[in-house]
């Protein structure tokens, strides 16, 4: 995708369902095996046929820059990847892939204009240049598992990155508030314990966002996951306490999400005397698509769970989770929930 071959058609106009097509295509050919599935059925991991796997590595020697070639001059290479300094570098014109690479400085990484995919992940880059935003063609970039601690305002004019992953931040410390700038964004991968970005709302071509926090500030409470409309696969939502009512929940619009398959609902409550919980109407408002296959709900304090926990609004439902429902008093009617 992030080499621009998968094209949307008339029949078909999301590329990631393109790419699944074509992948499909490759499993019924043989050209892919011993595909591993989820519990949902979806494709974790497959194998190249070996000798798929042998014409690509033939194919691939004539656009990949290799350090350990001597004697190369002016080199025109797509894909680039070390992990050693080498002092061939300069003679790299306009690749578009860096791989992986465990040594590389700010000055050199903003000489590859047209790059398209930057992997850094589990390298030691410590910061990220203030000119980032220069690499206008970059569509993926992977910053998991670096010593970054924050990541500099310029990366939010990588208007064209679809991808973006920054797992693993144990260290980072804040992100940028322009972030909703990222307009390309598609897939965004971070931990639960992250800060989410603020007006993830503006992302409407967003489809992989794994967790949501919910916050008080303009920018980061739930309705911004209402304008998402193209979530796709799993999401969880933490900090349902901070959801005022039923109105403010329903404007997830999770109802009308149906690639959704996988959802969790958290609450975490510091209850005192006398305080206000509105848990039970706040699950009302976050009833989801017909379609969805799991769904968890965890320190929920309601009395009674909502009426739409039944065959009619679930029919599709394989795996409930219900953790730390303390004031419930009976579960749901889960007997007619023929997939459960």
């Amino acid at each position: 995708m992030a080499e621009g071959f998968l094209h949307p058609c008339q029949e078909i106009t999301v590329m990631e369902d393109i790419g699944y097509k074509f992948f499909q295509l490759l499993l019924r050919n043989s050209l892919q095996q011993d595909v591993k599935l989820d519990k949902h059925n979806n494709i974790t991991h497959c194998k190249m046929h070996d000798l798929v796997h042998d014409l690509a590595g033939d194919i691939l020697k004539s656009k990949l820059f290799d350090p350990r070639s001597d004697g190369r001059e002016n080199l025109s290479e797509q894909y680039f990847g070390w992990d050693s300094p080498s002092d061939q570098i300069d003679k790299i014109k306009e690749p578009e892939c860096v791989w992986r690479s465990n040594y590389i400085s700010k000055d050199m990484l903003l000489s590859f204009k047209f790059l398209r995919v930057l992997n850094l992940s589990s390298s030691g880059i410590k910061e990220l240049s203030a000119k980032i935003g220069k690499l206008i063609h970059l569509r993926y970039l992977d910053l998991s598992d670096t010593k970054i601690t924050t990541f500099p305002h310029s990366i939010c004019e990588l208007y064209n990155l679809q991808t973006f992953r920054f797992y693993k931040f144990g260290s980072l410390l804040a992100l940028p508030y322009e972030m909703g700038n990222m307009i390309s964004l598609r897939h965004i991968y971070f931990c639960s314990w992250s800060q989410t970005p603020l007006n993830m709302g503006q992302l409407i071509c967003l489809q992989t966002l794994r967790y949501f926090n919910v916050g008080l500030e303009k920018g980061c409470q739930i309705e911004e996951l209402g304008h998402l409309k193209n979530l796709r696969g799993k999401l969880r939502i933490n900090g349902l306490q901070l959801v005022h009512n039923r109105e403010e929940a329903r404007t997830t619009y999770l109802r009308e999400k149906l690639n959704i398959y996988k959802l969790a609902y958290l609450w975490s409550h510091k209850e005192s005397k006398g305080c206000t919980i509105n848990d039970q109407y706040v699950l009302d408002g976050l009833q989801p698509h017909p379609n969805l296959k799991t769904l968890e709900v965890k320190n929920y304090l309601g009395t009674r769970f909502s009426s739409w926990f039944s065959e009619e609004s679930l029919p599709n439902l394989v795996k409930l989770k219900l953790s730390g429902c303390k004031r419930c008093k009976e579960i749901p009617p889960l007997g007619q929930l023929k997939f459960l």
